[in-house]
């Protein structure tokens, strides 16, 4: 080819920038396998968000253990982030079989909610002591490094916001109503934002987060591309779960609407429901939203979101 015409072609296109968000664990409260939950599966919360060479992994449910497999698969020592919401058993139960806590080539930041570093490696401790677990805590081998969610934060009106920078994403938490020290998080990506609260009682129950909770949550999720949300309760079955610290489909929706979230996905689900029931509950939701103002679906194991720069799918 003449150098000319090799001058004239235009160059080659550089790979897009995405943001890749995998659910690896949708139930909540505890691992519900079996032919009824293929379909959503059965694993409890875990979510994987990977944006270049940054890997942050959501909660540490069941889930993380397929998760912990498909890294070991891949070449190169493990590098991740942590985030857990809280430590209800459903949210860390998966980290004592998560294959990179084993390898000494992994380097695994892990942050909760706590009173200090110091307390989060207790907490994950506990469930690894001899009366739980065969192998125990001391005897990890990765560089685990522990971090509380109560250092960098500054005050947004009653509440405390932490705030993070985590390679390529700027992560930041905000209380939930939850039983327990509970938060959320928003992730802010450079092709898009997430939001995610797996457990939160948008409504009812008595929880100590001062007036103005709503107002300061909907400030915080504001446009947030993708929001998972608890959506464990059917509506009709509220009364009898109210305080236990979950949301119906009906309460997610009206938060991703005052927030103006364009994509809600409803997590959690409850250990009692079966694919069948869940797939009723989404065309349920149809009725709810005949505007298609806001996207939404069910988080379901194996399925991904992608957030690039030109469309989310």
């Amino acid at each position: 080819m003449p150098a000319n015409e090799a001058d004239a072609l235009p160059p080659a296109a550089a790979p897009r920038e995405q943001t890749r968000i995998r659910f690896w664990g949708t139930r909540g409260s505890i691992p519900s396998p079996g032919p009824s939950t293929v379909r959503y599966g059965g694993n409890t919360s875990c979510v994987e968000i990977r944006v270049a060479d940054t890997l942050l992994i959501l909660d540490a449910g069941t889930g993380i253990r397929a998760l912990g497999e498909e890294l070991k698969r891949q070449r190169g020592a493990v590098r991740a982030t942590v985030l857990l919401t809280h430590f209800h058993w459903d949210h860390i139960q998966g980290l004592p079989f998560f294959k990179p806590l084993h390898d000494p080539d992994a380097r695994l930041d892990i942050f909760a909610p706590a009173d200090d570093d110091a307390t989060v490696a207790q907490r994950l401790g506990h469930q690894m002591e001899p009366a739980f677990f065969p192998v125990p805590f001391e005897s990890i081998r990765a560089d685990c490094r522990f971090g509380a969610w109560t250092q960098g934060e500054k005050q947004i009106g009653a509440w405390t916001q932490g705030e993070k920078r985590i390679g390529a994403c700027r992560v930041a938490v905000f209380p939930a109503r939850h039983p327990s020290q509970t938060v959320g998080f928003r992730i802010d990506t450079p092709t898009g934002s997430i939001g995610y609260f797996p457990d939160n009682e948008l409504l009812g129950g008595r929880y100590d987060v001062g007036p103005g909770w709503r107002g300061g949550l909907e400030e915080f999720l504001a446009d947030v591309d993708v929001l998972i949300h608890d959506a464990m309760v059917v509506g009709e079955a509220y009364g009898a779960y109210e305080g236990w610290g979950h949301s119906t489909v009906e309460h997610a929706l009206d938060l991703a609407r005052c927030a103006g979230a364009k994509h809600l996905v409803g997590f959690h689900h409850s250990p009692h429901r079966s694919d069948d029931e869940l797939d009723a509950e989404l065309r349920r939701v149809q009725t709810l939203n005949p505007d298609g103002d806001l996207r939404f679906s069910l988080a379901a194991e194996g399925h991904d979101i992608v957030l690039d720069a030109d469309a989310t799918t």
